[in-house]
């Protein structure tokens, strides 16, 4: 199992005795009423996040909900799911274009979410150098994601592609486990490098 994105889990595993389970696209243990992923109209895919009570009613009022119902947190939560379906509804009637800007002037946080082409051609990308252009023996140019994030003191770079097959076995071997000529012979003649 991987260990990126469980930080929170953790703690609330350790802080609240409960074990966090899969939930989709949304949280299980979020602070948002609203968190999730939605297809519009024309298939794209948004993301809308709403973390803020004020934020939750705004998403009410577009929807076409009564505000006041929405008032406090535990409103909020309890009525998540209907607020998430009502979402998916929306979304699907419309395209993503009138869903970002109807999302925008309600002041509520969504965007489209990016595939890798929307990235590779996206200046804001480019203007961060998320993406870097490294030569490859086989392969020619490629591009792929820089160092992220970037770092002021020890920024970090991408220095190469993967090595070819036995590339780094002198590295490996030899400067880090320490292996004599030997022995590092005896591990080639057993097939074992």
């Amino acid at each position: 199992m991987a260990a990126e994105g469980v930080e929170w889990q953790v703690i609330v595993h350790d802080q609240l005795g409960t074990v966090p389970q899969r939930s989709g696209n949304q949280l299980a243990v979020a602070p948002a009423a609203v968190i999730n992923t939605y297809r519009s109209g024309d298939e794209q895919w948004i993301t809308v996040t709403s973390a803020t009570l004020r934020s939750v009613r705004n998403v009410a009022r577009l929807l076409g909900l009564p505000e006041e119902e929405f008032a406090t947190s535990e409103q909020q939560h309890t009525r998540r799911g209907e607020l998430d379906e009502g979402l998916r509804a929306w979304v699907a009637e419309r395209s993503e274009a009138e869903c970002l800007e109807a999302f925008a002037r309600a002041e509520v946080v969504a965007s489209r979410v990016f595939d890798a082409a929307d990235i590779a051609a996206d200046p804001v990308y480019a203007e961060r150098d998320d993406i870097v252009t490294v030569d490859d023996p086989d392969l020619g140019e490629v591009r792929m994601q820089a160092v992220i994030p970037h770092f002021r003191q020890r920024p970090g770079r991408v220095w190469r592609t993967g090595p070819a097959l036995g590339q780094d076995n002198d590295l490996v071997y030899r400067d880090w486990l320490g292996l004599s000529d030997e022995e590092l012979a005896a591990l080639e003649k057993n097939d074992a490098v």
